[in-house]
Formats: structure tokens, sequence, C-alpha cells
């Protein structure tokens, strides 16, 4: 049945007229009722028009109008449909769905520019074609191709056509800077309302544009208006926005601190119960700190408002009341805040042990003052204000400069702290060992008989080889140490003693490892040909620290040249004028090249 009627239909489309008169009645009726399916298809949607226009001329010369033929197809219309709905939903489907070209379908849109939805995907992803559809019918753009949808300067040209285009972009488009801005410069201001209005429906796209494009929250339906997500984000970007808001949100709270937040001078325009709220000054507190010089006595007084707003900004503290100077609570949050606010606290808290503390963890330079020497031999202060910083330790009296207790906790934070300890406890072994144990250089303040004390400096040593440079001079002319501190870093050697420098063994080590060490070796091994041999053949450019004598030795600057042509620079001046060593080198040279 199907294909009877695929081929009822083919002919209907060549010649519907003859093919109507000249078929049995029973095809004729289907035909016509396929006919029938098809007006009411073009009637109910406006699809096919320019099809249908060219059916009704052809048809005009045996009928009367078109009318007649659909009133005379109708009569079989309702019967048809009970026995092949289904066949004739597929005819429909394969007779008349077009593909077009583009040529085609660009003259398809032009007369309906919904009918891009029965294009070929290729039209649907040809610009040309989209825009002709969009210039008819902005909806058209929901059936373009994803790619024109995510397309910037297609999109671009779309708004300029018509700004509600930018409802069909991608989401990425939809609150581009450049997309939105086009689609609003081609609005008139009569324009803007009405466009805004169908622009708007979309709630999280309005939430999007008004992040970027705050200046348009006064075109909003006043709906959106009303709209606390809306209007935050109008007023994040644009704090003016704050006055197209609806009354109630004016007095919103969250909407106004986001306003006076990102303009300030907002604040004169807000009503007058807001302008002191809690919340409201705490905000401005960043941009404006003085804020609080207006503010009412009752607000100033307030412990918990002013206990926020010290922890924000500690200056604040200046414009508390006098009973909140004096609380010790509200006074230490300021100073932990900013040191310079125990300067506003009264004067009995300016000298308070808790405000003093709180004062030297931003600097300990306080403890300078003469008012301060109580501090300075009170262990439980000093103790723990060493635990807060390290450096506190120097201002310490010289009674807790030897304090192990103390001592330890500042060596905690840094080993080096150990020089502001007595002389007694730098010349204790079981400190100077914990401290050398966490910071090796910290050897340099031992007393002198504990950096000649080999187990002490064997535990520096080992924890960094550098450290051999403060040990006692004994130690660093011993073999041991000397060879536990250079198999680590090679470059240790320049702490050695002359004699271990000029120690054929240790240099060896050293150069093994790292052939640059040759240059802290003794003149006497910096001409030894077999310590220079093994120098160079580790790094040719180790050569610059041979002696005189070897960097003019033929063997020597060969070797070194034949695995780096460059190290030639360091050879003698009388070696790279030879005439008869220069061509060779040369060669390499230009090997190398």
């Amino acid at each position: 049945m199907v294909n009877l009627i695929r081929n009822s239909i083919d002919s209907i489309k060549s010649n519907p007229v003859s093919f109507c008169i000249s078929l049995s009645s029973e095809v004729s009726s289907f035909a016509q009722s396929c006919l029938s399916r098809f007006s009411e298809r073009v009637t109910s949607d406006g699809s096919y028009s320019l099809q249908w226009e060219r059916f009704k001329q052809r048809c005009s010369t045996h009928f009367e109008s078109a009318s007649s033929v659909i009133a005379k197809v109708s009569q079989v219309f309702s019967r048809l449909m009970s026995i092949c709905s289904n066949e004739l939903h597929e005819v429909y489907l394969y007779s008349f769905k077009p593909q077009y070209h583009r040529d085609s379908a660009l003259e398809t849109v032009a007369a309906n520019g919904l009918n891009l939805r029965f294009c070929s995907s290729g039209s649907k992803n040809n610009p040309r074609v989209v825009l002709a559809a969009i210039s008819k019918n902005v909806e058209a753009l929901a059936y373009a191709s994803d790619a024109l949808k995510g397309d910037r300067e297609f999109i671009l040209a779309a708004v300029d056509r018509n700004p509600l285009a930018i409802r069909y972009a991608c989401d990425e488009l939809k609150v581009d800077d450049h997309v939105i801005r086009a689609a609003i410069s081609t609005l008139s201001d009569q324009e803007r309302p009405a466009v805004f209005a169908e622009l708007f429906r979309d709630k999280q796209w309005v939430i999007a544009f008004m992040a970027k494009e705050p200046a348009a929250f006064a075109h909003l339906p006043e709906e959106l208006r009303r709209d606390k997500q809306v209007v935050l984000a109008a007023v994040n970007q644009n704090g003016r926005a704050l006055e197209y808001a609806s009354e109630e949100l004016q007095e919103d709270v969250d909407v106004v601190v986001a306003a006076v937040t990102q303009n300030r001078g907002l604040l004169d325009c807000i009503p007058e119960e807001l302008k002191w709220n809690k919340r409201v000054v705490l905000a401005l507190m960043d941009s404006n700190p003085r804020i609080l010089r207006g503010a009412p006595v009752s607000l100033r007084g307030d412990k918990e408002f002013m206990l926020a707003a010290v922890m924000k900004r500690g200056a604040a503290l200046s414009y508390a009341s006098e009973e909140l100077k004096r609380d010790i609570q509200v006074v230490v949050a300021a100073v932990i805040n900013n040191s310079s606010a125990r300067e506003h606290a009264s004067e009995e808290l300016k000298w308070n042990k808790e405000v003093v503390l709180a004062a030297i963890s931003h600097s300990s330079w306080l403890l300078n003052d003469r008012q301060a020497d109580e501090f300075k031999q009170d262990k439980e202060f000093m103790r723990m204000a060493v635990s807060q910083d390290g450096e506190v330790l120097q201002y310490a009296s010289a009674e807790l400069t030897g304090d192990k207790e103390i001592i330890l906790l500042a060596a905690a934070q840094d080993g080096a702290l150990i020089r502001y300890a007595s002389e007694e406890l730098m010349g204790d072994k079981e400190i100077v060992r914990l401290i050398v144990t966490q910071n090796p250089f910290a050897l340099r303040f031992a007393s002198e008989e504990l950096r000649g004390d080999k187990e002490i400096v064997r535990l520096a040593v080992t924890q960094n080889p550098l450290a051999l440079q403060y040990t006692f001079k004994e130690l660093m002319g011993d073999k041991e140490i000397v060879r536990l501190a250079v198999t680590q870093n090679p470059l240790a050697l320049q702490y050695a003693s002359e004699a271990l420098r000029g120690d054929k063994e240790i240099v060896r080590l050293a150069v093994t490892q790292n052939p640059f060490a040759l240059r802290f070796a003794s003149e006497e091994l910096r001409g030894d040909k077999e310590i220079v041999r093994l120098a160079v053949t580790q790094n040719p450019l180790a050569l610059q620290h041979a002696s005189e004598e070897l960097r003019g030795d033929k063997e020597i600057v060969r070797l070194a040249v034949t695995q780096n042509p460059f190290a030639l620079r360091y050879a003698s001046a009388q070696l790279q004028l030879d005439e008869g060593f220069m061509p060779e080198v040369r060669a390499r040279l230009s090997s190398v090249v």
C-alpha cells in the first residue's frame, strides 16, 4: 500500500490535475486524501506556502478554485485516515519534506524563515541561508547547526539583523561582551523595552547578562527588578542599579551591602535606618575605614559590632567608645590586626601583657621601649613572646638568655638564634648538639671549644658538609672530617686546611665527583698531570683551573678540546698561537660547528 501511495504522490507532484481525473476512483480518492493532508499542513503552520501556491495555479485550469479540490477530497479523508493513517504519515514525510540545495533553500526560507527546519544539514550550517531565514523569522536560528550557534562572527551578524538572535546563541556567546553590546547597539530607546522583555524571559541568562551589562538593568521588566538574584547581579557590577530595583529590594540589606560595596558614594542615598546597619558599615570598612567617624554612639559602643570592625581594620579602635577602648578583648583583637591600634587603647591597657604580646607578634621593636623592661625579665612573658617570634630573644634579660627552655624555644624556629644565648649556653654541649642537628650552620655561634669538638663537628658536617667552614682550625685539617665533608659535597674542599687541599687522595675524591673542585686544590696538585687529566676527562672546561704549565701541555689541552672545542679558550696563549697545534684544533672546531 505504501509503495502505491508513493507512486501516486510522485504522479501528483508531476501533474496533479490529470492524475486526479484519469486515475481509478479508489486510487484517486487515496491520492486526493494525500492532497488534503498536504493542504491542511500548509494552512495550519504556514509551511510550504510557495509549493501550495504553485499547486493551486496548476489546478486552476481544471477547477474553479483550489478550494473545490479540497472540498472534493475532504469527503473521503475521514474514512481513509481511519484505515491507513500511518501510511499517510509516511507518505507525507517521504514526499513533501524538502532537501534543498543552497539556492532552493534560500528560496524556501525567503518565503518563511521557519522552513529552515526542513532543510538539509548543509543548509543549516550555511551562514547565508541561516541569515536569510533569520531575516524572516529570528526563531529560525533555533534550527541552525550548533557550529553556527557557537560561531562568534556569525552570531554578531545575526544580532545585527535581529537582537533577539542572542537567545539562540551557545551559552558562552549569550554572555559575551561584544555580542551583548552588538545586540543592544541595534536598538533605539523606544525599541529596548519591548525587545528586552522578550530577551529577558530566561532568568539565568538575565543574571549573566546583568553581570556584563548592569546599565541595562533600568530596562528590565518590573518582575525581574523585583527578583533578588537579578538585582544582586546588577548592583555587584554597578551600585547605581539600586535605584531601579523594587522598593522592597532597595531596603534589602544584602542588596544594599552589595550596592554600597561597589559604589560607596551611594551611602548618602540609602535610607537612614540602613545607612548605619551593622552589615552595611562592615562591608564599607574595607574601602572606607573612616566610615565610623560619623557613626552613632550606640553603634560605636556596640561590643559585638566593634569586635567585628577591629578584626577587619584594627585602626577602627580609634572610633570605639571609651568604654570599649578599655575592653581587653576588643583592644587585643584590634592590635592583632594592626599593632599600631595599641595607641588608641586606654592608658592602662597600652602596657597590658596581652596587648604587648599581640603587638610584638607583628614587630618586636616595642620591646626597645623602657616601659617594656619589666617584660624582658618576665620568664612567662618571654616564653610566650619567643614562641611567637624567636627574634624576641634578643631583648631578653641576661638572666633569661641563659635559660635553656627559652633558648630551645627560639632555636626550634631557627638554630641561628643561639647567637643571642649566653656564653654559658653556647658552650653547653647538649644545647649545641640539639641546635646543630636542626641547623648545622648554627655551629658558628657555638663556643670555640665546641667548634673544636669532633663529635659536634661530625654531626654538623653530616647535616651539611659546608658547615666545615665554621669548625675549629685543627678540625679543618682532620682527614676523617674533611673526607666526610668532601664525600657529600666536593666543594667543601675549599674549607679544608692547606695541607689537605694538597692531599692527593682527598683532592682525587673531590675531583672525581666534581671536576671544578680542582680550583680549590693546592697549586702543586693543580699542576699534577694525573689529577688534571682526571678533572678534564670529567669536564673539559675544568682546564681553566689547571696550572699555567698544564694549560700549555698539548696532551692535556688536546684531551680537553677533543671533547669540547671551546676548552681551547683556557689553553695557554702560547699554545693557542702554536701554528702546528691550531690547524688540528680548527678541524675539530669545524666538525662541531
